[in-house]
Formats: structure tokens, sequence, C-alpha cells
């Protein structure tokens, strides 16, 4: 309930931030009042996930709206779907966790029960009572209590065991709960500890000493084959395109509504126009002046739904290293276009974000050999491709593209290969550039990653203890510790830049407290004694200062031991005169700079639909105009060394970080002008992944893991930049460090957040279905027990046939939540009307997805509703779809299989290992078996394409997907000799059906095995259907099964 909620929130921020309880309200704000970046809010809300583990999935954009810890907690409350008033003993939700629970009392286990009871049969809480009988009134058999006891014992982990034979004769929910309770000698607390987080004084040290190296890669040009065009309708479809000024615009303008498509033009007037070319009549033609985010809503508001946004850049030509305001105004206005294009939406054609640069046709890469770069090229746009492969990440369903010309190139060829790559069939590629005047393939080209060893290099460049490094950011973080590494290696000199005000002295109240949650204990009382009311933010102010402090002391200490020198002063890096009067007085002291290392980075995570110009201007300026700043105060060609921490984020993109993008794939641009205009110097763009400190937390290492992301280690990130710095060879500028985070990097994005989401426009509806025994003959195979039961496949079956009969625009491609909650036995006291219930998202996922909540039900003879089976469906509309799932093919092989049916597999089938007839004995071959899992041979009868009854076999065949479960029940009887039955599924991803006679593979894997009777003996599995030619037909996550027993005798043939 809402208390419970707010209990849970204030207690996690109160562990996460170290405000005492007592001083947090809910109308904080969670910045504000708090200090609670995007970072720690991640983990906040992580936590109070993980202790009430029955809210439901809360939508990032959502979130990020609200401001206060009283908003969160009402979201979370809306989310928690209404019930009924609570009956006494079951009402809060009970948190999963194993080793919390204050006390095992009676009221802890009542609501435990309710909880399960609920979750495990589909019946709200609140129309629960512990006097329910379980059987009459439940319709809860033996096999169902086995689950549910089980899934009990699970959450309250130190009951004692439980004898089978006293609970076998307790009949209501409340007599069970008695017996727990009675079982248990006596309430015991669980004590709780808080880490506390040291702060040292002392100076930082690093040791050299035994690392796992840091994967790295080089940048080089991949040579690309020509288009594959897919062939779509585009008459009715709409455009924008941004009037570049060069008459290629108005080329493509021409091109597409020759093809079918309206095309709105915006004419930017600050875009000098070389062209004289003019739009045709037909073309909607609108002039804007400056970047203003209203009346560029308005625009897009008022026209028809945008398919396509195609942004293209002007032929400007700079020399040196120059920023020109008018091109970041440029770029400014394709970050706003894509925040409100609502490209994601387009329904007449497959949507599309493009953009198009003049950087010389290689992306703005520099192949010294070839010199392939325009060293006139404007440096801004290369923010733009930054800005499109974060964009790529964010939109599944859109083509976002860069694609680069020479400046030199004709206006009419640009239109042309433009309009072939807004036709590509691969949209996994997000920049692509043409080096040559020709529009023949040999000139496609991108850019990748080249794996090397970055700590196998010749040292020996001019690095000593005369070398003067100005360096910003570095007196604290990650930036720090390179910088110490490299004096311990070089005993060289630096000059650190930062906006904290440092003062070596420290006041009396926080001299000698190291652990944060005292310092903050001591905060309040200094502001207590001072006369003043101590509030999170006030604590905070008092408090930071010293952080910063000492970690720049920290710093200088160790710079110091190490036998360089340093300096560090306070100022604002994006202001170049602020940088210009701290810096000179130290290069009189230090000498002229013979290095930058420019480290200073600001992050403000948000999707592109929240961002705003204030985001993009406080991200850019760190990293452009704070470049810009510390290069004024040098020599540009005495320069030896030009490092610049650049992220993987401006060579890969990622979600919620355009801007971070944007800014560092400029910052890599010009790390190759620079090294062609100085090609003496060394000049490293480092594009880090994430490092092991500083803003990645433990719940951040968790997501990270989840994603496959490698995390860099402080002592192998800072010797890889030491070993590039001291390198005589600068063979390349750009430097990946970490793992390939590419679109379609393995691991990269295992699970998107939703974002830009279409409306589904979908309505609630209600399918009802008769069922008779007599209408499916093939239910004659599966009987159990002595009667016939409807396999758990046909049930999934009817769902999607179900959702794709209502919503005909919609293909099925898998289910997520399956639970078996009472199945429909053939006994006699089945019902013949089952109603399916359909409840579809409001908006699909950022992938067009949308999930659709089914429940099948029936009427019992009291007129009481039974819930039989629940799931969430996956449909996806056809026309997104094309065709169907893409094709995967798996890189292993198995032995060759046939379709002679082996003595052991005929076995399962007679020892009563599976208890299935003729119809569903479709494995044919056991090729292994052991403790990881098995790998079957597997064929569908000939005699199943008349047996399937009210099943059609077009759209699921049920006798190839029954044997998933069957591949369980063996693996279980092989392995430990029991019967088992499923229970429930994650998740199942449908690429294609199984053919009537098609030989194919099953192969299980074992996740879960727990064979304790006392747990429930619960067995989970991953599944996948493979091809003869190794590509996937579908992939099953989590399955379950409950074992027992108790079923041997029930499999066993009559």
């Amino acid at each position: 309930d809402l208390g419970h909620i707010q209990n849970v929130m204030m207690e996690v921020v109160s562990d996460k931030t170290g405000y005492p309880s007592d001083m947090l309200e809910l109308g904080m704000d969670m910045e504000a009042d708090l200090g609670i970046d995007s970072i720690k809010r991640v983990e906040i809300l992580g936590a109070v996930q993980e202790i009430i583990t029955d809210l439901p999935e809360l939508n990032p954009e959502d979130l990020a709206e609200l401001r206060t810890l009283g908003e969160i907690v009402e979201y979370m409350q809306s989310k928690v779907t209404p019930t009924d008033p609570t009956p006494p003993g079951s009402a809060a939700p009970v948190p999963t966790e194993t080793v919390t629970a204050p006390a095992i009392d009676l009221g802890h286990i009542q609501k435990v029960m309710i909880e399960v009871v609920a979750d495990k049969t589909g019946y709200p809480v609140g129309m629960l009572e512990l006097g329910m009988d379980m059987e009459a009134d439940l319709g809860i058999d033996s096999i169902k209590r086995v689950e549910i006891l089980g899934a009990v014992q699970e959450i309250i982990t130190d009951l004692p065991e439980l004898n089978p034979e006293d609970l076998a004769e307790l009949r209501t929910l409340g007599e069970i709960v008695s017996y727990m309770q009675s079982k248990v000698a006596s309430p015991a607390a669980a004590l709780g500890s808080t880490a506390s987080t040291e702060v040292s004084a002392a100076a930082a040290t690093f040791q050299v000493a035994d690392f796992i190296p840091a994967p790295s890669a080089t940048v080089a040009i991949e040579r690309l084959s020509s288009v594959t065009k897919i062939i779509q309708d585009a008459t009715g479809a709409n455009a924008l395109i941004v009037d570049d000024g060069t008459g290629a615009a108005v080329a493509l303008s021409s091109q597409l509504t020759k093809a079918g498509w309206n095309v709105t033009a915006l004419k930017p007037t600050w875009v000098k126009a070389s062209s004289k070319k003019a739009f045709a009549k037909v073309v909607k033609v609108i002039e804007i002046s400056d970047v203003d985010e209203d009346q560029i809503k308005s625009i897009v508001d008022n026209g028809a739904q945008l398919d396509a946004v195609i942004y293209m850049q002007g032929a400007n030509t700079i020399s040196g290293i120059e920023y020109p305001p008018a091109s970041k105004q440029g770029l400014m206005l394709a970050f706003i276009l894509a925040k409100l294009s609502k490209v994601t939406a387009a329904a007449k054609v497959r949507g599309a974000f493009m953009v198009v640069t003049r950087q010389g046709g290689s992306l703005g890469f520099n192949d010294i050999g070839l010199n392939s770069t325009d060293t006139s090229a404007d440096l801004v746009q290369g923010g733009l491709n930054g800005l499109v492969k974060t964009l790529s990440h964010e939109w599944d369903s859109v083509l976002c593209r860069a694609v680069d010309f020479s400046a030199k190139l004709a206006a009419d060829k640009v239109a042309t290969l433009v309009s072939d790559e807004l036709l590509d069939a691969n949209t996994e590629l997000s920049e692509v550039g043409y080096d040559t005047s020709s529009t023949q393939a040999k000139g496609r080209l991108t850019l990748v990653g080249v794996a090397t060893d970055s700590y196998a290099l010749t040292a020996g460049n001019s690095i000593d203890a005369d070398s003067v490094f100005l360096v910003s950011g570095g007196a604290k973080g990650v930036t720090a510790h390179c910088v110490i590494r490299i004096a311990q290696e070089h005993k060289s000199k630096f000059i650190l830049l930062g906006r904290s005000v440092f003062s070596s002295d420290e006041p009396s109240w926080a001299s000698g407290i190291n652990d944060e949650a005292a310092l903050k204990k001591a905060a309040m009382q200094a502001l207590i004694a001072a006369g003043d009311k101590p509030t999170p933010v006030k604590v905070m102010q008092f408090i930071k200062p010293i952080f910063a402090n000492r970690e720049i002391s920290q710093t200088l200490n160790a710079i110091k031991a190490a036998g360089g020198q340093a300096e560090y002063v306070a100022s604002d890096v994006t202001d170049a005169l602020s940088v210009q009067a701290a810096v000179n007085p130290l290069i009189e002291k230090f000498g002229q700079v013979t290095g930058i290392i420019h480290g200073a980075g600001v992050l403000a995570d948000k999707f592109i639909e929240q961002k705003t110009l204030k985001d993009f201007e406080a991200v850019y300026s760190t990293k452009i105009d704070g470049l810009l700043s510390m290069l004024a105060v040098t020599k540009q060609n005495e320069l030896k060394h030009l490092v610049l921490f650049s992220s993987a984020a401006g060579f890969y993109g990622n979600p919620g970080q355009s801007d971070y993008s944007i800014a560092n794939d400029i910052l890599n641009k010009t790390a190759y002008r620079f090294k062609a205009l100085h090609p003496k110097a060394q000049v490293l763009s480092f594009n880090w992944g994430p490092w092991d400190g500083g803003m990645v937390t433990p719940e951040l290492k968790r997501m990270f893991a989840a994603r496959g992301v490698y995390i860099i280690p402080l002592d192998a990130g800072a010797q890889l930049l030491l070993s590039e710095l001291s390198a005589t060879d600068n063979r390349c500028p750009q430097i990946l460090v970490g793992n390939d985070l590419s679109k379609d990097a393995e691991g990269s994005s295992v699970k998107k957040p939703q974002v830009s989401r279409y409306p589904t426009g979908l309505a609630t509806s209600k399918v009802t279905k008769n069922l008779q025994a007599t209408n499916n003959v093939f239910l004659e195979d599966h009987t159990f027990n002595g009667n016939k039961v409807l396999p758990t496949v046909c049930a999934i079956a009817w769902m999607s046939d179900g959702a794709t009969s209502v919503y005909s625009d919609y293909q099925y491609i898998g289910f997520e939540d399956y639970q078996l909650f009472k199945g429909v036995i053939f006994d006699g006291s089945e019902a013949s009307d089952y109603t399916i219930d359909l409840v579809p998202a409001e908006q699909s996922d950022e992938q067009g997805i949308v999930r659709v909540k089914v429940t099948i039900s029936s009427i019992n003879d009291a007129g009481k509703p039974v819930f039989h089976y629940g799931a969430t469906l996956l449909i996806v509309k056809k026309l997104m779809l094309k065709g169907g799932l893409a094709k995967i093919k798996l890189e292993t092989s198995f032995a060759a299989i046939t379709s002679e049916v082996t003595p052991a597999a005929t076995a399962l089938y007679d020892n009563g290992t599976l208890f299935h007839g003729s119809s569903l004995q479709g494995i044919s071959n056991i090729v292994r078996c052991d403790e990881q899992g098995l790998l079957l041979g597997c064929q569908v009868p000939a005699i199943a394409s008349v047996k399937h009854g009210q099943f059609p076999l077009r759209s699921n065949n049920i006798f190839a997907n029954d044997l998933v479960y069957q591949a369980m029940l063996v693996w279980v009887r092989k392995q430990y000799g029991i019967g088992s039955l499923p229970t429930s599924t994650a998740a199942w991803t449908v690429y294609r059906e199984v053919a009537i006679d098609e030989l194919f593979y099953l192969e299980l894997t074992v996740v879960e095995h727990n064979l304790d009777q006392r747990r429930g003996s619960k067995v989970v599995c991953d599944i996948k259907l493979i091809s003869q030619d190794m590509s996937l037909i579908a992939q099953v996550k989590s399955a379950q099964v409950r074992a027992s027993k108790s079923l041997n005798a029930m499999f066993e043939k009559k």
C-alpha cells in the first residue's frame, strides 16, 4: 500500500544518501533538495524495486518527469494494480528478500501465503480469505499445492522443514499458516548493517602491480558493398528535408516527390547558399532564422505525421581548429528535430532519420598515407554522426544514418546516393561515407574498430621532467589517476584545472572524520550550533567542499610523492578569459605548456525526447569550448601531446547520451584534424568505456554486466593511457577502450529501455471460445492420471490466435510471463465456454512491440470465475515486421539426425518417463543428456496433421511446441528419477513455426535445479528449437517445472 512504499522509499534514500530518515520529507526535490543526480536515482529506484518486488516495471520516461520523493512514491502506487479491500492478514505486498524479515510471526506468514496464492492462482488478493478450502474453494490440486508451498518456503527461507504428511491433512489456507507458525521455535530478528564510505585523506598511490589489460582498438576504414534496397510504396509518405544550400536538397526533394513522397523543406537563413536552384512548387518551403524549439514544434505538430527527416549540412570551409557558431546552430537544429519529429511513429513506410555531412567522404577519418580527409571540412558537423549513432540505439524501428560526402561531389549525385541509403535493407549501419566522386560501390565505407595491444608499444617519445601538462578535470576522478601514473613514470609538471575552490585548511568539526555518514552528522551539529536548521541541501553544501579538498590534496600529494610537480587552480574551463588568468602565472613558473589532457566532462543523461537545449549546451560547452580555452593559452605548433578524453558514446552511440555522443565525436574529428595539421605531435582521443570508479555504482555495474559492457579497471586504464602517450608510434589518433558497444554487438543491448514509443490505439477485448474434448482427438494422447488434460501449449495457441484475430494488423512473435493457474482437465466438471481477456498496452515499446496481457478463465457451477492461464503476448504490426523476425544462425554444429526413431527415444514413452500418446511422440533421438542439459533430435509425426482439432498448425504447431516441456520432463526423470509438470515460462520468442515432418534439434540448458522436496523441487531451463541448418526456430527462456515423486505413478500407462 501507499504507506509501505513511502516507508521503503525513505529508508532507501536514507541508506543511499546518508541523511537520517527524520530529516527527509516526501515533498523534497530529489535533485534540488537532496543532490540526487540521474546516476544515484537509478541506484535508489533499483533498491526500492528489489525490496518491493511486486512493483510492476516502471516507465523511464514517466520517472524522468518526476521531481520529488512524494511524486515518485505516488507514481509507484498508481502502477500497483488496484484490488478490492484487503482482508485481515493479507495486506501489504511481501518482499521476496530472503534474509531481512524482522521476525517470522503469524502476520508475516499470512501475508506471504496470500500473496503467493494470488500469484499462483490468478485470483486478486482481495478475493482471498484464510478460511478458504484450498481444493473446494480455490481449485488447488495436489500439484499446485506443492508449487505454492515451495514458493512460500523460497520467500521465508528460515522456516523449518515441514512434514508432508501433516500438510496433507490441512485443508484451508489458515490451517497451513498456523501449522507453519507452530513450527517456528521463536521469532528471531535479523540484523542489518549499513555500509559506510571511507574518505581517506592520505596521498593516493598507484601500484603497477599485476592487472588484467583492458581491451583496446584503433579505428580503420572498412569498405562496404553497394546498397541492397528494400521495396516500399512511398505514396503519401511525408519527409522533412533541411536545405544545405548546395542544391543537393533540391535534387533530393525532386527524387522523393517522384517516388510519391510529400516533401517539406526547412531553409535556415544562416546557411550560405552556393546554388540558385529552387524547390519545386509541390514542395512546401518554410524559412527559419533561429533554433526556436516552440516554432519547430509548431511546424512538426501542424503538419502530417513525418515518416523521414533528412538533415543536410552545408559545405562550409573551416581551417584549423575552429567551431563556428553558425555550425553549432545547425547541429542544435538537428538535435531538436530528433527530439520533436516523432519518426518512430512512421506508418506509411519505414521511419528514417538521416543526416548528410561534407567531411571529405571518409567520415572525418584521416588515413595518413592516403590523405583521405578534407582538412578544411567543418569539424562541428562530426557531432551529427554522434547524434545519429545514439538515435540508432534509442529507436530500433527507425533507420538512423549519417552519410558523408566530399564537398566536391555534385548535388545530383549526392541526392541519388542519399535516396539509395534511405532504402538500405541493412539497418545496423549508422554511418556511411563515399570517398570518391563515383556512385560505384567501391567508394562506400564505414568506420570500425580493429583490435590492438596498447600495452605492447615501444616507449620513447619526448615526455620528461620538463614536460608541462595542462589538465582539465585532472585533480579528481579517473583523470587524476592517469595523471598520477604519468608523474610516476616521467616526473613531469602539471597544471590542474578544476571548478572546485581549493583550500588545504579544513573546519574543525570535520577534522579526523572519514566516514561519510558521520561527516553528515557532524555537519548537522555544526549547522545547529550556528543557529541554522539542517536540511539535506545545506548539509551537502557543507560537506561537498570537504570531499573535494581531500581528493585534490590526495592528487597533489601523490604527484609530489612520485617526483613530479603540480599546482591546482580553480577556473571555469568553458571561459577562455578565466582559464587564461588562472594559467598564465603558472606558465611563468613551470614554462610553456607542452601537452594538453582534456578530461573535463558533464553528463545530462536523458532520452532524446526529454532532452533540452540547456542540456545540450552544458555538455557541448564543457567538451568543445573547454578545449578551445585550453588551446588558447598554448602555442599549438609547439604542442607535443594532445590527449582528449572522449567516450565510447562518441564512436558507438549510447542510449540517453545523444548530446554527450555529439560532443565526443567532435573531439574525435578534432584529433584527426590536429594530427593532420601537426603531424609530429602525439595526438590521442581515448574513447573510454565506463571506468570502475567515480559514477559507476554497484547498481550500474549490475546493469552494465547485464548488457555485456566491459568496465575499465583504474590501474589498467591509467597504464593504457601512459603506454599510448609514451609510444614512439602514434599509429592512430582514435583509441577505443573497452568492448564493442555497437548496436549489433553481442550483449551490447540485452534489454533496451522503453523509449520513443507510438500509441497503439488498440482496445481491450474479450473472445469466447468453446472447447470440447470430442472436437480435439489429440487429447486422447494427452491423458494424465486417468483424465484428458489440455496441453499448456494449447493455451498459448489459444491466446495468440485470439489476439491476432482481434488485432488483425498484427503478428504474434512470442510471449512473456506465462503462468498456469488451474489447467483445463476433462473430468466431467470442466466448462465448455472459456473467456480470453485481452488488455493491450497503450503504447508500443521502442522496437514496435505491443504487449497484450491475456487471461483465460471460465465460470464454475457456483457462478464464480476460475482462472486457468495468463501471459503477456508480444505482437508487432505486420508492416513493420515485413514477414517475420530476422533469421539467426548459430555458430555451432550438431551430429546429424535422421527420421529413424531410436530405441532410447521410444522407451521414453513406454517406461513412464513421458505419458504422451502417438501424435505427441515427437522425440526421435537422444543425442546428449548430462547434468548441464540435453540435446534431442525431433520430428512431429505425420499423423498430427489430421489430429490438431481446434488448433490449426499454420499459426501454432502445438505438437512441436509441446516437445519443449517434454524435454524438461525427460531431463528431470533421467537425472533424478521423478516426474514433473510445467508451471510457468518467462519468455518464448517465435522465429517461425516447425513444419510437419521437419527434422529439428531441441537443445535444453539447465539454468537452475533445486530438488529439495521442502522447497518444492523446482527446475528452470532455457530451450532452443534449431533447424538442421543451425538457424533458430524458437527460443524459450526460464521455463519452469515442479517435480515430485508423487507424479511417478500418474505417468504410468494405464
